[in-house]
């Protein structure tokens, strides 16, 4: 009896040090997707983008079954599915969006990958204690939620990073189903965590901030507490900000121009993406130049998610205005 029980006893412990093991093991390789989680904004092949984003995300999902508090892999997931629902599934969606298409498969796309992350983001806010419900814990009280995250969440990179996407597939969510006033509740939700997340790194994701704020005051009306007008201004200082990120001027266009009916604005920026677009396009070939390494452009995925937006609107030019 007393050697069946040792027996037991030594294979429990057998099993808890290979499951520590695995834990050990896949911190560093957690760190190293993380950091890698850069470079993927170089890309600047749409298709190669496309195809390769869900096998990197099933790669992830894989790895955090056997970790799955590893918080730089949650991190790097949640930056995954903000990818797919943004950069993918809306930009397609945007066709049938000015299309007046209601059954759009793409929308039903974009809500299912930011519904993903956010449970993905949920968890990341566990792994410092929070508790599961703590979103809808704070619905009516965004402040306190914001002094919560403080006082869990530090200044680091990976920190301010997984609440910035918390906070975009919360948003992303509130975006697409306007229609639905519990959703919509939820927005001074995202807002705060975005008021974090920024108030810590304005710079964070190359102009996020700058997006989300202008988007912001220019998606309502000042009687439901928004303001166009300094949205406008607001997208005017960002383009100013950050001249190499083009998804700037595009937001300018799709979330100012087109719901105020702005031509004069649609034009200029018409005309900077026809040369723009060309030279992008042209950067992805060599014709003959002295050969060298080409320098990394940390905004091409921002420029190719813009110019690819800027096209489809233009085929709807003269329905729009």
């Amino acid at each position: 009896m007393i050697a069946r029980i040792l027996s037991g006893l030594f294979l429990i412990t057998i099993f808890s040090s290979c499951s520590v093991m695995k834990t050990i093991a896949l911190r560093p390789t957690g760190k190293i997707i993380y950091d890698a989680s850069f470079d993927q904004q170089v890309e600047n092949d749409w298709e190669l983008f496309e195809q390769s984003l869900g096998s990197n995300i099933k790669l992830m999902e894989a790895l955090l079954s056997q970790d799955e508090w590893n918080k730089d892999l949650l991190v790097s997931l949640l930056k995954g599915y903000v990818a797919k629902g943004f950069a993918i599934h809306e930009t397609y969606y945007l066709k049938d969006k000015l299309n007046d298409e209601d059954d759009s498969i793409h929308r039903k796309r974009a809500l299912a990958s930011y519904t993903r992350g956010l449970q993905v983001g949920v968890k990341f806010l566990m792994s410092e204690g929070l508790p599961e419900n703590v979103l809808t814990q704070n619905l009516n009280t965004p402040d306190k939620l914001y002094e919560i995250i403080d006082s869990e969440f530090s200044n680091n990179k990976r920190d301010i990073e997984g609440i910035l996407y918390t906070a975009q597939t919360l948003a992303a969510l509130v975006n697409l189903q306007r229609e639905n006033m519990k959703v919509i509740s939820y927005l001074p939700v995202a807002k705060r965590l975005f008021d974090w997340a920024c108030s810590k790194d304005p710079n964070i994701a190359l102009g996020a901030c700058d997006i989300f704020y202008a988007s912001y005051d220019s998606g309502r009306p000042k009687m439901l507490g928004g303001d166009p007008e300094r949205g406008r201004q607001k997208f005017l200082a960002g383009i100013k900000k950050w001249p190499e990120n083009y998804l700037m001027r595009e937001a300018y266009v799709e979330f100012y121009a087109l719901p105020m009916i702005d031509q004069d604005i649609f034009a200029r920026q018409k005309l900077f993406f026809s040369k723009k677009g060309t030279e992008f396009e042209n950067s992805r070939y060599w014709k003959g130049q002295p050969i060298r390494i080409n320098k990394k452009s940390y905004t091409n995925v921002f420029n190719m998610i813009a110019i690819k937006r800027m096209q489809i609107i233009e085929k709807f030019e003269e329905d729009i205005f």
